[in-house]
């Protein structure tokens, strides 16, 4: 059924091939895709590279979602909770890795099917096109042979990781993310070159099926976006499991002699060397623009080659737009779709729409769970000169004393006049479910007595948000469930 939304729209098409033009097929030009047909805008959808639907589903968080939740089952049931339930041997074959990475890309076959290519056929005024476009000038592009002009532009073309320059790295074979998620073999000894949000994933992820891992961070905490206290409780659950962390550590060289790879690094001004029989790098993305021509535009890029925007969107060419990870902003794939939307809306019916980033919350899927959202302790330090802050451990948190899941903490950071709540930060059991409460908070510029009023279901994990609210007014840990 066609959708006309009640907007202010009007066609170029006596002028232009296509009112919008979007280059990319990600979550970022897939929502302005959907958007743009419900107004009933003429556009053209150009995809290459990955499949429909970009990073995330294809490559990145839905395929590492499906294999980190097979590594737990397969891991946690050797180590049940409660000391009346005996564990079982879960070691994993090669075999049975095989058949779980299948599985994987049968279920991201389906979930792709079903989110992207069947909305994508029932989309009013879409043309699919396949293939790289290059812009000739601010309102002409080339794909391929052919030439197509349009009023608008959106450019969503993502990102891909980085590769950083390490002496030898070019010379011997290194996994990304994608193609650690399609080994069909069990690593014996992997390296990890970083320690943010993927390669904690992953690094877990290969030590349940049964790998020995090394992690390598240059930082001096893993998880660079969390205070200090929440990376260090993360950190510690993870060496206690049994993963080899390295920090503040400079990777000298790396050198590849049959199957082995050496890697040599300075810590504490001292040499050590590990030989690694694989080698996964996760030192972030850098975004996907060679083949754009923006030289033929005048488009700019920052000194990381992310395409500059202001808070609408817009490129120094007025009728360009850019969204998604390939502006750097937040690289995640709800970002990518909000900013995707947003930018439609700023070009094609003239409003003004921003984005609240401080509201946005991101996770990582290791066990335990971690997630954030808002500002941190020293940022209201720096906004605000002052600052009120509580943090409280599981075991204040019912729920989690019930299921024996007492590793993890929460803090929380509010306004010092206002008691508006500012930031959220969370390691533990449930986490990146537990965050979305603190981003409505966030968002809704709710106060701590806001959320202290509001009854949670008992017993719960989310509690937890309400917990450490309650701690600044009293000390939780002598404070009964039922007080208020």
């Amino acid at each position: 059924m066609e959708v006309i939304l009640n907007k202010e729209f009007e066609s170029s098409m006596d002028e232009y091939d296509y009112d919008l033009v979007i280059i990319g097929g990600g979550a970022a030009g897939f929502a302005a895709a959907t958007f743009a047909s419900e107004l009933g805008a003429k556009t053209a959808l150009i995809n290459g590279g990955l499949p429909l639907g970009g990073t995330c589903i294809n490559v990145g968080c839905v395929p590492s979602k499906i294999l980190i939740e097979m590594s737990n089952l397969y891991y946690y049931s050797q180590f049940p909770q409660y000391d009346s339930i005996k564990g079982r041997c879960a070691c994993i074959s090669e075999a049975d890795f095989a058949k779980s990475v299948e599985e994987k890309n049968k279920m991201v076959e389906m979930l792709r099917e079903q989110n992207y290519f069947k909305p994508a056929e029932s989309m009013l005024n879409v043309e699919y096109l396949i293939g790289f476009a290059t812009f000739k000038s601010a309102n002409k592009i080339s794909v391929g042979e052919k030439a197509y002009s349009s009023k608008y532009f959106l450019i969503s073309t993502g990102s891909r990781p980085n590769i950083p320059l390490i002496d030898g790295l070019n010379a011997v074979k290194v996994l990304t993310t994608k193609e650690a998620l399609n080994l069909s073999y069990i690593p014996k000894k992997l390296v990890v070159i970083g320690a943010g949000f993927s390669g904690l994933e992953i690094a877990q992820m290969f030590h349940h099926f049964g790998s020995e891992v090394v992690m390598i961070e240059r930082l001096p905490q893993i998880a660079a976006n969390f205070e200090p206290e929440l990376a260090n409780e993360l950190i510690q659950a993870l060496i206690e499991e049994g993963l080899d962390i390295k920090l503040e550590a400079e990777i000298q060289e790396i050198t590849q002699k049959d199957k082995q790879i050496k890697i040599s690094m300075k810590i504490n001004g001292e040499i050590q060397e590990i030989i690694a029989s694989d080698l996964l790098v996760t030192t972030g993305v850098k975004p996907n623009i060679e083949k754009l021509g923006l030289l033929n535009t005048k488009i700019k890029t920052d000194k990381r080659g992310f395409i500059i925007v202001n808070d609408y969107f817009q490129t120094a060419e007025e009728n360009i737009y850019a969204a998604g990870d390939v502006v750097g902003k937040m690289p995640l794939e709800t970002v990518a779709a909000k900013e995707g939307n947003k930018a439609v809306k700023n070009m094609l019916i003239g409003e003004k729409n921003i984005i609240d980033y401080d509201s946005i919350p991101s996770a990582i899927f290791t066990t335990p769970q971690a997630a954030l959202v808002g500002i941190d302790e020293e940022e209201v330090m720096n906004r605000y000169q002052a600052c009120s802050c509580r943090t409280i451990t599981y075991n204040n948190i019912p729920k989690a004393q019930a299921l024996k899941e007492t590793k993890g903490m929460i803090k929380m950071v509010i306004h010092p006049e206002t008691r508006q709540i500012l930031g959220i930060q969370i390691v533990g059991r449930n986490a990146t479910e537990i965050i979305t409460e603190a981003s409505i908070a966030i968002h809704q510029k709710m106060t701590i007595d806001d959320i202290i009023d509001v009854v949670h279901v008992f017993p719960t994990m989310s509690e937890g948000i309400k917990r450490v609210a309650q701690a600044f007014n009293r000390d939780v840990s002598v404070m009964a469930c039922c007080v208020e």
